[in-house]
């Protein structure tokens, strides 16, 4: 448990196992059990008598028995083991610490790699935005003065609205470039900040991220942007699994 809580005030997030192999070479201390030696001797001897035999006991089979022969023990040579072993867990978790260190800059650089590809692609999608606004009208307009074309019925006029109300909703996807440009700017402000426990922050920013690009592909159908929105999934989920190693 000494060992668990050191453990925990170092590593907050992640899965650890920690394993520590012993092997004493010193030679054992025993001590014969002088007092459970001559009880069993006089129950052999008693044993004995009893049959009516010659035989002597066995000397090897005595020393056998249960706690006839036992290890020493020393209280003072267990609390410098213990001395010993807690010495080197700080160590090993001091390594551990610079390890994790050393690749947490590695993958803070190819997250903040990413996040600049994201914004990048961001950027192409914002521009080409009101040109798919100013399509899907025209596209929208067709369809009306098509539909309008003929008498319509109380179905098609029903069928008319809805399809406008979808191109409508198709239009614009400003709202969720916006909402996705704040998240970059609080990912990039907390990846950059020096406070502790930010992985599951950062996770949290992360799957806000790929529900904005998700709204967004559905709505922007344009081939023109198909590759900017792929790039973008595909950089939120690389960030995700590196996120997934950071505290």
């Amino acid at each position: 448990m000494a060992l668990k809580e050191k453990l925990n005030k170092k590593i907050k997030r992640g899965k650890v196992e920690v394993r520590i192999n012993l092997s004493d070479k010193r030679l054992p201390e025993i001590v014969l059990n002088k007092e459970k030696l001559e009880i069993y001797w006089n129950i052999f001897k008693e044993a004995k008598e009893f049959l009516r035999i010659k035989t002597e006991p066995s000397l090897e089979k005595l020393l056998e028995e249960y706690e006839i022969i036992q290890l020493k023990e020393n209280d003072g040579d267990n609390k410098e083991l213990e001395k010993i072993i807690f010495e080197l867990f700080e160590e090993a978790l001091e390594n551990h610490q610079m390890m994790a260190l050393n690749e947490g800059k590695s993958m803070k650089n190819s997250i903040a790699e990413s996040i600049s590809k994201i914004r990048a692609a961001l950027e192409v999608i914002k521009k080409e935005s009101p040109k798919h606004k100013e399509q899907s009208y025209e596209n929208l307009k067709k369809r009306i003065n098509e539909l309008l074309s003929e008498e319509l019925g109380e179905d098609d006029y029903k069928r008319l609205m809805l399809e406008a109300a979808i191109y409508i909703d198709k239009m614009d996807v400003n709202e969720e470039i916006i909402r996705l440009q704040n998240h970059l700017e609080k990912f990039d402000e907390k990846l950059h900040t020096e406070d502790n426990e930010i992985g599951k922050t950062l996770n949290f920013i992360l799957q806000e991220m790929h529900r904005e690009i998700n709204t967004i592909s559905s709505k922007f159908t344009a081939t023109e942007v198909f590759s900017r929105i792929l790039t973008i999934k595909e950089e939120i989920e690389k960030c995700r699994e590196l996120i997934q190693n950071v505290e």
